[in-house]
């Protein structure tokens, strides 16, 4: 028995003496560059920004490279205006309207063209209602230093009613200082007042907002604190685009042990050449907004406004 322990432990342990570390260069062929179109704009009166740019190698870590000399238009259907879209540099084309007036109202239909490189890509949608927010509550919560996943802070949540009627869909976007917050676990997709939409169930149809869509104005890892804008904005979108948004959030949380095999993210851009490929999203929204100024209050006690 004795000779056999000592057999075990030389074949399993001797080898550590042995291994030593080899280094393996991993050469990836660079795929050809896609051209990739962030064209989510809205109804109001402001600044509207397209972003054209291109995919990039996997591990280049920077931005992806901006495209310049686009022509990027959106056609109002329902009316026949036509809305250019300036060229500003670093990919992005802006419009400001010259007479203050919103590009269009609720229902109606348009028509997104980008021509690049002698290529014309189009995308379709048609806006639809959004609902009013009724108020912002936030509360002091302190979390041990030794929590990675949040931060010591104010968290805030928002209140609201889905509209009564028909299915609607939004996506929720929160914002410190005015900056958008891009935790992709605070992806907030909603369906009436849920995150959970089944075809032909209206389970939730114009009833108060529930969480988790209430509370993913805050991030996590960076709260608001006293003296912080708090801004929450609901985005009318579609079906379609509801499903974009699941599975944006779907693909960048897509890790750990029982990670699911990655896959190609949709887009409803297309090009006028089938052999060209494109990618990116285009929805035209109606966007309801409140915001306020994060104030100190005692812990256990909320702030609203």
């Amino acid at each position: 028995m004795k000779i056999n322990r000592v057999i075990i432990y030389f074949i399993f342990f001797l080898p550590l003496f042995w291994s030593c570390e080899d280094v393996i260069n991993v050469n990836l062929n660079n795929s050809v560059p896609i051209l990739t179109i962030d064209a989510f704009i809205s109804q109001e009166i402001a600044k509207q920004t397209i972003r054209v740019s291109t995919t990039a190698p996997y591990f280049q870590n920077q931005a992806t490279p901006p495209v310049s000399g686009a022509v990027v238009t959106v056609t109002n259907i329902s009316d026949g205006k036509v809305f250019i879209f300036n060229d500003k540099g670093k990919g992005n084309y802006e419009y400001v309207s010259p007479n203050n007036t919103s590009i269009g109202r609720v229902g109606n239909s348009y028509l997104l063209s980008v021509r690049y490189n002698g290529e014309e890509y189009t995308s379709r949608c048609t806006s639809t209602r959004t609902t009013a927010i009724d108020s912002i509550v936030y509360e002091f919560e302190e979390v041990p230093e030794s929590n990675t996943n949040a931060k010591t802070g104010y968290y805030a949540e928002f209140y609201g009613f889905d509209v009564k009627g028909a299915v609607d869909f939004y996506w929720g976007r929160g914002y410190k200082n005015g900056v958008f917050n891009s935790n992709p676990n605070d992806v907030n997709y909603i369906a009436d007042a849920t995150r959970n939409f089944a075809p032909g169930v209206q389970g939730s149809d114009g009833l108060p907002f529930i969480n988790p869509v209430r509370n993913r104005m805050t991030n996590s890892l960076d709260p608001y604190q006293v003296g912080d804008s708090a801004v929450i904005e609901l985005w009318s979108i579609n079906e379609a685009t509801y499903e974009f948004l699941r599975q944006v959030e779907s693909q960048m949380n897509n890790g750990g042990l029982f990670a699911r095999i990655p896959e190609n993210v949709r887009t409803n851009i297309n090009a006028r050449n089938a052999n060209s490929k494109v990618l990116g999203w285009f929805c035209v929204s109606e966007i309801s907004r409140r915001g306020l100024k994060i104030k100190q209050v005692e812990k256990g006690k909320k702030g609203k406004g």
